[in-house]
């Protein structure tokens, strides 16, 4: 669905972009038109981040982070078992 919504934006199809919005909504929308929270939950989980730097020192602060990130996260994992 994300792809056929994606192409009809990158050829300025508006018709099919907003049919792939409105079946996109009926997912997640219960027979009231309110949103469902439990269904949007399970379908609005970020799996990817595209990240542009400006410099090398964002990019080395990130790299840095991500360390600690995992270093926690280890750590964390060890506490639990």
């Amino acid at each position: 669905m994300l792809k056929a919504r994606g192409y009809a934006i990158t050829n300025c199809m508006w018709d099919k972009m907003r049919a792939s919005d409105e079946s996109i909504n009926n997912l997640i929308m219960n027979e009231d038109g309110t949103v469902n929270d439990e269904k949007y939950d399970n379908l609005t989980r970020p799996v990817t981040a595209f990240i542009t730097f400006n410099s090398d020192d964002g990019l080395n602060e990130a790299l840095l982070y991500n360390k600690q990130d995992a270093f926690y996260r280890d750590s964390n994992n060890e506490n639990s078992e």
